[in-house]
């Protein structure tokens, strides 16, 4: 491809401070604006906290949904949400597909029909990207929904590519993709030399992303809860949103913490908050997830010398040598026990690893020629 100035797009759900939208700015701040341009195309009208930055670099265009208020309804949207997103990425590619070298899809849901009608008005690059594993267990509508999602993906996508194998079999099953590192961390963020550590006694958790089932937010102050039960001194963090704010998730976490008295203990902050400040007075991260690709908090956390205590529903590529795994099955209890067991044998003392594989300045690099149709993973292999 030419050697000009590559236009992008990049798909995602929204802006917020989220791995995948980390994943899009990062390369925003890093790459030189005589290299690459961006624009991103969002299947959300939340406002985003990195909506102000990019609209510096590039435009935000939307194709907002209506989800759906019964359980009849969503399911049903499983399959209309696709087709609607489908037509209206034809109408949008009709008159902004001229202006694109790549499209750079990382929305799992819509990458299908996005990709296909990308394909339609012949975007060169077609890039379909899985942040996201498989779950333990999947309702048969999802299931049948991506059977047909990979089908297309395999037909219309130039590369596929996945945060680790578990996320790129499950986007496009057997067939020819690349792992990619991401996400990735910004060191010169999350550098724990910029933070004063605080000696103290008392164990402090933190819990970082999007308040909903999948992140498992309740289990988190379960295990608070069975620590302070225990006679231990403990306290927690809590940062992020609810995705879904009518689910009524947040509320429910909310009222065990005040049922159990542990109001004084859990710090709810909002998902603009200092994470890397917050990790730097933090001593364990919990990663209770019911389903992940690869959690860019595991990373930031290590990166600040923070312990990780990781469900084994999370791959264990995202340990760097500060993580822990457990099985939700064992419960909370169990949970709390580990977490006694290690602040005893460490005295909650820090250890950094080196995560400079990490940065994220090479991968954006990397993202450079792949967005130019260049194919570095092959290159490697020979």
């Amino acid at each position: 491809m030419k050697n000009q100035k590559t236009k992008v797009l990049q798909i995602a759900y929204d802006l917020t401070m989220g791995g995948v939208p980390k994943d899009i700015i990062y390369p925003v701040r890093l790459l030189d604006k005589n290299d690459v341009e961006f624009d991103v195309l969002l299947t959300s009208n939340t406002e985003g906290f990195f909506d102000e930055e990019f609209e510096k670099h590039g435009r935000i265009y939307r194709i907002p949904l209506d989800r759906g208020k019964t359980k009849i309804t969503r399911a049903l949207r499983v399959f209309t949400d696709p087709i609607y997103v489908y037509f209206r990425a034809l109408s949008f590619f009709k008159s902004k597909a001229k202006e694109y070298d790549a499209i750079h899809c990382r929305n799992f849901v819509f990458n299908a029909p996005i990709i296909a009608a990308a394909h339609k008005y012949n975007i060169p690059v077609r890039i379909s990207h899985s942040h996201v594993n498989a779950p333990s267990s999947e309702r048969i509508h999802i299931r049948l929904y991506n059977w047909f999602s990979r089908r297309i993906i395999k037909k219309h996508a130039t590369m596929c590519l996945g945060v680790t194998e578990g996320a790129l079999k499950y986007m496009i099953g057997d067939g020819q993709g690349y792992v990619i590192k991401n996400p990735t961390v910004d060191l010169s963020k999350f550098d724990p030399c910029k933070y004063q550590y605080q000696n103290h006694t008392d164990i402090r958790l933190i819990m970082v992303g999007s308040i909903q089932p999948r992140k498992n937010q309740m289990f988190g102050v379960e295990v608070l809860n069975d620590l302070v039960k225990s006679g231990i001194e403990a306290s927690m963090i809590i940062i992020g949103y609810p995705t879904n704010p009518a689910s009524g998730y947040l509320e429910s976490v909310y009222a065990f913490v005040k049922e159990n008295g542990l109001d004084s203990r859990v710090q709810f902050m909002p998902k603009e908050s200092d994470v890397a400040k917050a990790l730097s007075e933090s001593d364990i991260m919990l990663l209770p997830s019911l389903q992940e690709g690869l959690p860019n908090t595991a990373l930031e956390a290590q990166a600040m010398g923070v312990y990780c205590f990781v469900s084994t529903d999370v791959e264990r590529v995202c340990d760097c040598g500060l993580c822990e795994f457990h099985a939700l099955s064992d419960g909370s209890k169990k949970w709390a026990e580990a977490i006694v067991d290690y602040a005893k044998r460490t005295d909650l003392k820090k250890k950094y690893v080196d995560m400079t594989s990490w940065d994220n300045r090479e991968v954006s690099k990397l993202h450079l020629r792949i967005w130019r149709g260049e194919n570095p993973f092959e290159e490697n292999r020979k």
